[in-house]
């Protein structure tokens, strides 16, 4: 088994702009521009086809003790390798997650997904532009408009999150709804950010949450409200009733 023409066309195509999310200059988490971990997933399934490709998680493992920071969050890590198989072509590689609730069960959760994400995206990687390969080139020589335009991803499937219409929460402060997400477009490197905001402390903790778009709120309140509300609170005072 092999790629038909058609598959190893769209492999070869330029990566869109549109699809690279820019690393904030001075914040915590990404340094460079990246894909996000939905993304990768969802072009997987346009090139491959939704039953023509497979990943298993060949390696699972805890990195250190759990830790509980500054702010009293439970601080987990993991470490990973993923095996991806598509067209009878099989790669692998590593990923690092680290999670942080006040939970342990809650900061294992995320450290684990984190991690698996991070080697999918790798792994993934290794089969071209449309995965991000075309991102380690310096040059961006593979980066642009494709002529095609048929061959790029519906604005449909670009979609990284569906509002859910419901009463905002007595215990939020930034005034935003809940939101469901798919598990692949839960924001993983905002999350990541987060983590690391969390680990340096509540002034660094605000200053990136102040520096985020209210999309971006939205996301990681969806996921780390409760977390988040305390420190932030602690700085600002609580919400007049």
């Amino acid at each position: 088994m092999s790629f038909t023409p058609e598959q190893s066309k769209l492999l070869s195509q330029k990566l869109e702009p549109d699809n690279i999310t820019k690393a904030k200059p001075g914040g915590n988490g990404p340094k460079g521009d990246y894909l996000e971990g939905w993304h990768v997933v969802n072009e997987a399934n346009r090139i491959f086809g939704f039953d023509g490709w497979s990943y298993r998680v060949v390696h699972l493992a805890q990195c250190g003790e759990v830790l509980v920071n500054a702010n009293g969050n439970h601080a987990v890590s993991f470490l990973g390798r993923v095996e991806v198989t598509a067209g009878g072509v099989t790669r692998e590689d590593v990923g690092y997650g680290s999670g942080f609730a006040k939970m342990p069960g809650d900061a294992f959760e995320s450290a684990a997904k984190e991690c698996v994400t991070d080697a999918l995206k790798r792994a993934l990687r290794t089969f071209g532009n449309q995965f991000g390969l075309a991102l380690y080139d310096k040059s961006r020589e593979n980066v642009g408009w494709n002529e095609d335009e048929t061959q790029t991803v519906a604005p449909a499937q670009k979609q990284k999150s569906t509002a859910k219409s419901a009463a905002i929460p007595a215990d939020n402060p930034f005034d935003l709804p809940p939101v469901e997400t798919t598990s692949y477009s839960v924001a993983d490197d905002l999350l990541t950010q987060a983590d690391a905001a969390f680990m340096a402390g509540t002034k660094q903790l605000v200053d990136w949450w102040n520096g985020i778009t209210k999309n971006e709120k939205e996301i990681v309140w969806a996921r780390m409200g409760k977390d988040l509300r305390d420190p932030i609170n602690d700085s600002r005072g609580k919400r007049a009733a």
